[in-house]
């Protein structure tokens, strides 16, 4: 199934990488599983800038994603990682 994986949000510049190296990890494990096909994300169409907000579909669509998953990374006063994220079905 082809999924799109934007990065994960964070909470500002000091966390620097932390979202897209979750994006990472995500993305590798579920081309592994041999059920997804994340597309690349040079072919993105929208740019997530909130992850509450309804993603525009159609430009999901042009890219042939059938999943879409958006999601934010913030770190805790106790410096432990609060992962957040929405699992879309594009065409839905």
């Amino acid at each position: 199934m082809p999924i799109a994986l934007p990065d994960f949000l964070t909470g500002g510049p000091a966390e620097g990488d932390i979202g897209r190296n979750v994006t990472a990890v995500i993305t590798n494990n579920l081309q592994r599983s041999g059920l997804f096909a994340p597309i690349n994300p040079a072919a993105f169409i929208e740019k997530i800038s909130n992850s509450d907000s309804v993603p525009r579909f159609p430009d999901w669509r042009t890219i042939n994603a059938q999943a879409l998953v958006t999601g934010r990374i913030t770190r805790q006063g106790d410096g432990r990682l609060k992962a957040e994220f929405r699992l879309w079905d594009v065409f839905a």
